[in-house]
């Protein structure tokens, strides 16, 4: 998708750069953020097209990210994928708090990343 900038908020190195080479090679702008507050700047400053967020960051937990970007006018309607260690049971927690999507990071693949950020892409074209 020409001109999509996807936000990584991950504090792993290994998965910020597994994370960025997929998407990359999707042809998406990668932004990075190692951190929950940095999260929240460079979601304010950059304006992503969509936002992977880890739930287990360093200082400011994922999910006080997650509402802190609902929250703001600003990002509340930048859509937010969750990939997280944490099981499958915190997705219904994620999505009641505004999250467009939850995938376990065991079981994400290259192509299970890229097609759930291309679906939250497509929907977000096709909502008014």
């Amino acid at each position: 998708m020409p001109n999509d900038s996807v936000l990584v908020i991950e504090d792993s190195g290994f998965f910020v750069r597994a994370y960025s080479k997929v998407l990359s090679e999707a042809g998406y702008q990668v932004l990075i953020a190692c951190d929950g507050q940095s999260g929240i700047q460079a979601a304010q400053a950059c304006r992503p097209s969509v936002i992977i967020l880890d739930l287990l960051l360093p200082g400011l937990s994922g999910m006080d990210v997650l509402k802190r970007l609902k929250s703001n006018p600003a990002t509340s309607y930048t859509p937010v994928l969750v990939v997280s260690s944490l099981s499958g049971a915190n997705a219904k927690n994620v999505i009641l708090e505004g999250a467009d999507g939850f995938c376990e990071k065991a079981n994400v693949t290259a192509e299970i990343l890229e097609k759930s950020v291309s679906n939250i892409l497509k929907r977000r074209v096709l909502q008014p």
